[in-house]
């Protein structure tokens, strides 16, 4: 009932000004969450279109990450890759740190998944630091989080579990029960 709510209030968003890229890549999302994975890219692919033709920057990164996410749960990593590095591109022209951070970390997901825990790392460990600089909790949390995963698949117990009790008392703070019981389960 909430998706259709939200949805509801999106498309109506978007009938009073078409031009709110934003919100179409919001539409597009609970789509996604829902594993409606064509008409996500349906509403993702339209979007990116239509931001590029407007010359808004921030609206192409954002459909081309979202298009990312949706290729990630379709497990097709090499596309999902190609969609978060072009995001990427974008952000770091537009001087998009939040961006920037959250593509970093997805591209260092894709290659967690493709078992290159080196790379992987590298890259959370980038958008570790953004999310340092800006103060970012939640994007904090997810890095450190992440970097904890592949310590795990490393074998290194310690620095993992080091790396999960850090995320937990972020989650803590900010009373994401969610991100708590991740990491409660994690440690």
């Amino acid at each position: 009932d909430d998706t259709e709510i939200a949805r509801g209030l999106l498309k109506k968003a978007i009938e009073l000004d078409d031009n709110l890229i934003a919100a179409k890549n919001l539409l597009g999302a609970t789509y996604e969450e829902m594993g409606d994975y064509n008409k996500a890219m349906e509403i993702f692919t339209s979007a990116l279109k239509q931001a590029e033709e407007l010359g808004d920057k921030k609206g192409m990164a954002a459909s081309l990450n979202n298009s990312g996410n949706v290729y990630v749960r379709k497990d097709d990593l090499d596309v999902a890759l190609d969609y978060y590095e072009r995001s990427l591109t974008i952000f770091e022209e537009v001087g998009d740190k939040q961006g920037i951070g959250v593509s970093l970390n997805n591209i260092g997901n894709v290659y967690y998944n493709k078992g290159d825990s080196d790379t992987a790392l590298d890259y959370f460990e980038r958008s570790l630091k953004i999310s340092e600089e800006l103060g970012d909790k939640r994007g904090m949390g997810g890095s450190i989080n992440n970097i904890g995963y592949v310590y795990l698949n490393k074998n290194d117990f310690d620095k993992a579990s080091d790396s999960f009790d850090r995320s937990l008392k972020i989650d803590e703070e900010l009373g994401d029960k969610d991100g708590m019981g991740y990491g409660l389960r994690n440690i």
